[in-house]
Parts: structure tokens; C-alpha cells; sequence
């Protein structure tokens, strides 16, 4: 890169909000300006040496940050402007756009500039298909879609006071219980649900309804809420106990409800076909954005057909998977649990009833399925692998290596780096399971003779939080199920690395890595 003196330098690295001390060549930078943790500007002196020079960022304790070349000309000398800036490209007509919302072109380059590398311009982008999202206001011959629009609820389940994930529900009694993706509330305090009379409106919040964790299976992608309801109010809602995937026939139109974030915040409605089945999952062309998760899919006779839980992307097109009701009865009837009904109390804490209302929308919104990338692509629960799930909660150290200590989320089946304290206490926050003093004094601490309640036995490998206190973590061991208190970033980073299992780089490289 080139550059001269009083020119602005932009420096993109991690961390950078750690930078301590800067330099160019010999001469030491004495301010800048930080724009996030990873942008970091300065203006290079008036007596700044010409020549290449080494750009060094140093973190706090002395050690390097980030480095990299400048070279300095002065500004009677700055080198003569490329011939030409950039690649030519002729493309054509963009094609149709398919159900999948992507449409695409052909990109030829016609002339090579040799003093630049530009990039090439795009050949995929999103367009808006003829099962576009629109509002269901329009019955399109959908049966009883009054009574789907008002059973169809949006949830926001805090995980903290600061941070609410955000998915969609069905009532399916009239005593407020409510059907959801269980990766829309695991690690959440249960939620604060919105409900609507029409597709017109706005979610309602303010009766401030709680809904608690009833149910989570512990093997599949579901879970159950139960609304308060002190009053025993009679609510509006969607009959499952009869309903069936067996009748389905390839080209059978499914209609989706929910609550997409990327879509307003009013009920989105969209419908495609059916498209086939993938293990306990109906395949479909319906569009399905993050926060449908949890939501109802159902055929056009009304009938609750499945659990809008996923969006899997094949190397040009994607397609909707619907966690099938076969799948759904199956559990609720006759299925194991990872949440024990009626003993789930660490999910009644006093941050629900707290929580000012008119505040909702300032709460930081995390979106279940969202991956490091941003891409749209949230594969089913059932595709964590079989060695992963061995590892779920384990901190693994890579023996290979320099020590390295990685965790692997039991929530969502990838590792995250532990480089530091500072990180462990942000993975303490993030990934922090709240718990009530009582169900906490049922597992033992090291020392202690008591014996691990089974009725727990969802907390082991997670990372608790005191949420009657004020906020005391605890790591919970994978395999024996003790306790250990984690006073801070410090005491968490030595604490999960003491108690870590080696692993290959071979074997670690088979989690895949999430980002925090």
C-alpha cells in the first residue's frame, strides 16, 4: 500500500480496541480514532520517514496485535496513476427468479487491467418470486384462517436483561399452551408472547403474557411453552391431536405463519409446495426466514401439518424444512425429555414481570439459526454429528498445538475459541443458563456426597447463572456433573481449562466453529 505524509490510514484487525501503542518505522503514532473493536484510523506525521515501513499495532500487554507495510513516498515523488482502474465486464439479462427467491446472470470480462485487481460483479441476487411474503388479510381458500392468524403468536424470550431471542409460536389448547422450536428457547428465561385478532396488527404485548419453558425434547427440535393465565382465560387456538403428514402428495400446497424478523413486524404469510420428505422433515419451496422458526405450516384444508424449523441451501437453490406433526405427536405423546414438565422453575424469574414494556424494542435481538457468515442457512438440530454430540459441553484443549482451549456449546454443537479471561467471561454472559437457588442446590459441588438429580440432567456441560442472586456463574462438568464457581473472566478461563480433554486437531477440525 501506498502512502504519504497527513494521509488517513485505516487499520481492520480483531481486537484492535485493545491497541495500546502504534507504529510506522521508527516513528510512534500518538493518536487515533477506534470505530468498533476491528477499525481502528490515524494520520501519518509530517515527519514520517519514506521508504517501506512496518506497521505495528501492540495489544496492552506489550504483545503485537497487528502488523503490516506502508510505503512512504514524499509528495513530490507519489508514483503516476495506473493506466487503467479497473477489469471491464459485459453480463447479461438477468434469468427467471426462482421459488427459492435467487435469480442469475452470465459475467464475461473483456478487458484485464494488469495494474489493478477489481472484483467481478455479481451473478446471483435476491429477487422476489411468485411465492413472495404477503400478508394472509386475503384468504387464499385457506380453512379456519381466522383461527390460525389468532393461535399464531410471536415470542421474545430474554436471555438476558439486555438480549431476547426472537421466534414464532402456536396455541394448541385453549389453556395457553404453546408449540415452538426448542432452539428458539434454549437458554432463554422463557417468553414474553404477542398476540394479534387480525393479520393487520401489530403483536400486543402489553397484557404482559409470560409463557414458561413447559417442555424440551432431547432429541428433537421441539419444545412447549405454557401461558400463566392466571384467570384461566379461554384462548383462541389450534387442534394438533388428529392431525398427519401420511396424506401428503408431492406438488400439495403448504402455508406458512409466522413472525420473520427480516419481514416487518406484523405476521408474514407465505406458501409453496411440498417437495418430499428428509428423515422427521417435510421438504418445501415455501419461503422461510429467520424467526418463522417455531411458527405453524399448514395444508389448505387447515390442518396443522408441522413446525417451520429450518432453511437447508444446496449449491444453487434452498428449501424449507418443516418439522413434520407425525414427528410432533410422536414426542408430545410418548417421547424423552430434556425439560421435566411442572419441575422447569428456574425459567419463573423475576425478570420476566420486570421487564418495562414499552422498552421491547430496544432489547438486542439475537435470531436462533443466525450463523457467523449471515448467511441464510440454518440446518436442522439433527445434523449435529455423532462425535460432536460425545463432546457437547466438553472444554477440548489441542494437545498438537500450543495449548489452545476450545467449548463446545451444547446448545448448538460448535466450538468457540477460549483465547483469554476476557473471552471466558463473554462466553459466561452469552452462554449462561439462568437457574433458580433451589434447583442449583441439587447439584453437588466437588467434595460433596450428594448424588446428581437426573431431573437435571439437561444443565450438565452448560454454564449456570444464579438469576435470584446477582448473576454467579457456574460451569456444570459434562461427565460427573459437579459444580464449579466461576467469580470472574480469570477464574473461568483457569477453571475450564484445568478441566479440559485433550483432543487431536484432526478431531477438533470435525466441530465446526462458531463465532461469539
Amino acid at each position: 500500500m501506498n502512502a504519504t505524509a497527513e494521509d488517513k490510514i485505516s487499520l481492520v484487525h480483531r481486537d484492535l480496541n485493545l491497541a495500546q501503542k502504534i507504529t510506522v518505522g521508527k516513528t510512534q503514532i500518538d493518536s487515533w480514532n477506534l470505530k468498533g473493536d476491528t477499525l481502528l484510523e490515524f494520520l501519518l506525521p509530517d515527519n514520517i520517514s519514506t521508504g517501506p515501513q512496518f506497521v505495528n499495532v501492540y495489544h496492552l500487554d506489550g504483545n503485537l496485535i497487528a502488523t503490516g507495510t506502508l510505503t512512504i513516498y514524499s509528495k513530490a515523488t507519489l508514483p503516476t496513476p495506473p493506466s487503467c482502474t479497473a477489469d471491464t465486464w459485459v453480463c447479461g439479462n438477468w434469468g427467471a427468479c426462482l421459488p427459492s427467491s435467487i435469480q442469475s446472470r452470465t459475467c464475461n470480462k473483456t478487458f484485464d487491467c494488469s495494474s489493478v485487481e477489481t472484483a467481478p460483479p455479481t451473478t446471483s441476487q435476491f429477487c422476489q418470486s411468485s411465492t413472495t411474503p404477503s400478508s394472509p388479510s386475503i384468504d387464499p381458500g385457506i380453512h379456519n384462517q381466522d383461527v390460525i392468524i389468532k393461535s399464531t403468536v410471536k415470542l421474545l424470550c430474554p436471555m438476558d436483561s439486555t438480549r431476547a431471542s426472537q421466534g414464532s409460536g402456536t396455541v394448541i389448547d385453549s389453556l395457553g399452551t404453546i408449540l415452538t422450536n426448542k432452539h428458539v428457547v434454549s437458554g432463554t428465561l422463557g417468553c414474553l408472547v404477542g398476540f394479534v385478532n387480525s393479520s393487520s396488527d401489530e403483536p400486543y404485548f402489553g397484557a404482559r403474557q409470560i409463557a414458561d419453558i413447559k417442555s424440551i425434547s432431547s432429541s428433537q427440535d421441539i419444545a412447549t411453552l405454557k401461558i400463566r393465565n392466571p384467570n384461566n382465560v379461554s384462548l383462541t387456538s389450534v387442534g394438533i391431536a388428529t392431525s398427519s403428514s401420511n396424506n401428503l402428495r408431492l406438488g400439495d400446497k403448504l402455508h406458512i405463519y409466522g413472525y420473520p424478523a427480516k419481514f416487518g413486524t406484523k405476521m408474514t404469510f407465505t406458501s409453496g409446495d411440498y417437495s418430499g420428505v428428509d428423515g422427521g422433515y417435510l421438504k418445501t419451496t415455501a419461503i422461510l426466514e429467520y424467526g418463522n422458526s417455531g411458527g405453524g405450516a399448514y395444508t389448505s384444508n387447515g390442518k396443522f401439518i408441522g413446525i417451520p424449523s429450518a432453511v437447508v441451501k444446496g449449491e444453487l437453490n434452498s428449501l424449507g424444512y418443516i418439522l413434520s406433526i407425525n414427528t410432533v405427536n410422536s414426542w408430545l405423546n410418548n417421547s424423552p425429555l430434556a425439560y421435566i414438565p411442572n419441575t422447569n422453575n428456574y425459567s419463573r424469574v423475576s425478570l420476566l414481570d420486570d421487564i418495562n414494556l414499552a422498552d421491547l424494542d430496544k432489547f438486542g435481538l439475537y435470531i436462533p439459526g443466525v450463523d457467523a457468515t449471515n448467511e441464510n442457512v440454518t440446518m436442522p438440530p439433527s445434523v449435529i454429528s455423532s462425535f460432536t454430540k460425545r463432546l457437547l459441553g466438553q472444554i477440548l484443549l489441542q494437545v498438537e498445538s500450543v495449548g489452545e482451549a476450545w467449548y463446545v456449546n451444547p446448545v448448538d454443537g460448535k466450538k468457540y475459541y477460549m483465547k483469554d479471561g476476557p473471552t471466558a467471561y463473554q462466553m459466561m454472559r452469552q452462554f449462561g443458563l439462568g437457574i433458580t437457588n433451589a434447583n442449583l442446590a441439587k447439584i453437588p459441588q466437588e467434595g460433596e456426597t450428594k448424588t446428581f438429580p437426573t431431573t437435571l440432567n439437561h444443565v450438565k456441560g452448560k454454564i449456570l447463572l444464579q438469576v435470584e442472586d446477582h448473576g454467579e456463574a457456574w460451569y456444570v462438568h459434562p461427565k460427573t456433573g459437579i459444580r464449579y464457581y466461576m467469580k470472574d473472566g480469570e477464574a473461568a478461563y483457569n477453571l475450564m481449562r484445568y478441566y479440559s480433554l485433550g483432543i487431536t486437531n484432526a478431531d477438533l477440525e470435525k466441530i465446526p466453529v462458531g463465532d461469539l
